[in-house]
């Protein structure tokens, strides 16, 4: 996981947000940064609160996505699904509470390698099993992958967590046009079903998830579209029926990936089935992979026979059978009952009784002595030679037409090309414009608003009274009162401690809207006002001094929206079938270049990146499918190779019937698949100089920034877009 440390941790090791206390960062991902905090309310029990990036606090989209997996969160209770403990929002950003797992996640775990295939069957089962749970709810996670799969340790057992539900939806619905919309789907392209790119929420998005990770966790790799590393027969079969192009070929739900993944567990290790779960008989798609396993080779049966000893073969239990030997046959009609008679299966345990003479039933007759054959005597000397030409030609048309089937079987070829798309990196520097006169964000003009803050406090004082009224003739019988000069000096002492608590009022709300400031600390007094007044009696004397203070800025999420959607049609200008992938974005924070003292214009200039991925259309794919057909291999991939939107590295052209060096001429037997890019370049942010800034006369400038350096462009914990 990368830990990156958000505005919220920037100055103390632990800061408290809401009810929490946060102790530090743990990941920052799509929406939110999630942080290891204590639960004061709950005698400061750990937890794990994920709270929405600062940049997206004001987008809509994003926080209806973080509603969402709340609201999903909070109907699930499944002991694989992390539980939701408190949703809410403070200081104007969403957040929601969870346990915190110290296990780490599934991607870590296989950084270490592949896993064992008991490694495996402790995980992948009940993580179907939660999947099978929310498909039973109508929901659909639609984002399963390693890093969304928590690995919780207790007692010595590793306990599966599901989480991040911030893209889940209803079986069967489009997604949400303002949620997900065409080029900006969420999620993991390498763990994305195809029918995802289209916006269908189906379980069918994640059965195809689950077997890209099986084969991960058996392998240790990504599968390259349609091709799977070296998997043991039957476990390729569940690979496989998960991982199908079309969501029709694939498993109809979780509960048959759990119940083929468990039968072929049992045929590799010959283990019973998971406690509490009944021995699953074979059916009959899996037979041919386990055919292999249990054929006998030629003269073993024989061998094993002349030497005294049993042949063992493994089936699936389905009922004890004797093997008897087979009684005589007696020639019937094959009837109605035939077709409705049970299958069953014999048990290795009683093959000796092979050897066992056993008895002949009673119904059958015992045969009689041979007698000699009477000479048969012909009538009307008709010969039979006819009639065996004719069958003689019925015989040898049979095995022409057997012979040409078979031909065409060998002969005929189909193929399977698969191919991904090219990843084109984008990193920009952009420069944008500030102006107190505008009142939305602006991409196309390339500014923001500048906003201002207002804080007015007061404070009092009392002190002696110096001055002299009622006097008579002006010198006799005179009062203490209330002078001009006891006013002011007053004044004078209340001022600068006032001063400093207005600039720090103005410097907290500009932390709590995420603003920078752009402009001076400008602070006046409003009125300064005595009891008893001026001129009045009185020995002493109390002065409420009320001061104001203002101070512009913007905010750093408008910048680095306007950034990240010039990103987006920088890339759509680069080529219109590429879309930038929205978790490879990476937006630094906004540098103050220049102000215009006399407009208060401000020139900023932000950095952004991403990376760009080619999207094929059909009609593309139909074309390329199309100029594909009786190519030599070498031909078709040259020509694959110069497609606008292929990744050489990726092409793979696999003969799924047949063999040879040209393929097919019939487009019906060529599959083209696009599948999805899996390896993206990591983003580094180009550096953005910070100028000099000279502080103003009154000592109360811009916040003190350095000469010189990268202007914090390479994020600050905005690491990956959306």
């Amino acid at each position: 996981m990368r830990e990156q440390h958000g505005p919220i941790m920037e100055d103390q090791s632990r800061s408290r947000f809401g009810n929490y206390d946060l102790i530090r960062p743990i990941d920052t991902g799509g929406m939110g940064e999630v942080y290891l905090a204590h639960q004061r309310s709950a005698f400061g029990r750990p937890v794990a609160i994920k709270i929405i990036r600062s940049d997206l606090v004001h987008d809509i989209t994003a926080r209806a996505r973080f509603l969402r997996e709340a609201e999903v969160s909070a109907h699930l209770k499944h002991e694989h699904i992390l539980p939701l403990f408190e949703f809410g929002e403070d200081q104007g950003r969403l957040f929601l509470v969870t346990p915190y797992i110290e296990g780490g996640t599934l991607a870590r775990r296989l950084q270490s390698g592949p896993l064992s295939l008991d490694e495996v069957r402790q995980l992948f089962v009940p993580l179907v099993q939660a999947i099978a749970y929310i498909h039973r709810r109508g929901v659909i996670h639609r984002d399963l992958k390693p890093t969304n799969i928590l690995l919780d340790e207790q007692d010595g057992q590793i306990y599966v967590r599901l989480i991040d539900f911030g893209i889940a939806t209803v079986q069967g619905r489009l997604a949400s046009p303002p949620l997900t919309t065409a080029g900006n789907e969420v999620g993991t392209i390498a763990y994305m079903a195809p029918e995802r790119l289209n916006g269908v929420a189906a379980p069918s998005n994640d059965i195809f998830s689950l077997g890209v990770m099986l084969h991960q966790m058996l392998t240790g790799n990504l599968p390259l579209g349609e091709e799977i590393d070296d998997i043991p027969k039957p476990m390729d079969y569940v690979v496989f029926r998960c991982m199908a192009m079309r969501p029709e070929d694939r498993f109809a739900s979780a509960d048959e990936v759990l119940q083929n993944f468990e039968r072929a567990y049992q045929v590799l290790t010959g283990s019973p089935a998971l406690p509490g779960r009944p021995s699953i008989p074979l059916d009959a798609s899996m037979m041919s992979y386990m055919s292999g396993r249990l054929s006998v080779g030629p003269g073993e049966d024989s061998v094993s026979a002349r030497n005294g000893q049993p042949v063992s073969v493994s089936l699936q239990h389905s009922g004890n059978l004797p093997v008897v030997s087979d009684p005589p046959m007696i020639p019937r009609a094959f009837a109605r009952e035939d077709y409705n008679a049970p299958t069953t299966a014999f048990d290795p345990s009683v093959h000796q009784l092979q050897s066992q003479p056993q008895p002949q039933p009673a119904s059958l007759p015992v045969a009689a002595p041979p007698r000699k054959p009477k000479p048969v005597k012909q009538r009307g000397g008709k010969s039979l030679l006819p009639l065996l030409s004719a069958l003689m030609v019925v015989v040898i048309l049979a095995i022409a037409g057997l012979g040409y089937y078979a031909f065409q079987t060998v002969t005929v070829s189909a193929a399977t090309i698969n191919f991904g798309p090219k990843v084109q990196q984008f990193n920009e520097v952009y420069t944008l414009t500030a102006r107190p006169d505008a009142q939305n964000v602006d991409v196309k003009n390339m500014t923001i608003p500048v906003k201002g803050l207002n804080s007015s406090l007061s404070a009092s004082q009392s002190g002696p009274t110096s001055g002299q009224v009622n006097c008579s003739f002006g010198v006799f019988n005179c009062q203490p009162g209330v002078s001009q000069d006891d006013v002011n000096g007053l004044v004078a002492q209340i001022q600068p401690g006032l001063e400093k608590q207005v600039r720090q009022d103005l410097q907290h709300k500009l932390g709590t809207a995420q603003g920078m400031q752009v402009t001076d600390i400008n602070v006046q007094i409003v009125s300064a006002v005595s009891n008893p007044l001026v001129g009045q009696p009185g020995e002493r004397v109390t002065v409420t001094l009320t001061e104001r203070g203002s101070v512009g800025y913007i905010v750093t999420a408008d910048a680095q929206s306007v950034a990240r959607q010039a990103l987006a049609n920088k890339v759509h200008q680069f080529g219109v079938n590429y879309l930038l992938l929205s978790n490879t974005v990476r937006v630094g924070r906004p540098v103050v270049q220049s102000i215009d003292t006399t407009s208060q214009k401000v020139t900023i200039q932000i950095a952004a990146g991403g990376d760009g991925v080619y999207q094929f259309p059909s009609a593309e794919l139909q074309a390329i499918k199309a100029n594909l057909a009786g190519k030599t291999l070498s031909e078709a991939r040259a020509f694959l190779a110069n497609q606008p939107g292929v990744d050489p590295k990726t092409i793979a052209i696999r003969f799924t019937q047949g063999s040879g060096s040209t393929l097919p001429s019939d487009l019906q037997r060529i599959t083209v698949v696009a599948v999805n890019a899996s390896n993206f370049p990591a983003v580094q942010l180009q550096t953005v100089t910070t100028p000099t800034v000279t502080a103003s006369p009154s000592g109360d400038g811009m916040p003190p920034t350095p000469t010189s350096g990268d202007g914090d462009g390479h994020g600050n914990g905005n690491g990956n877009g959306q």
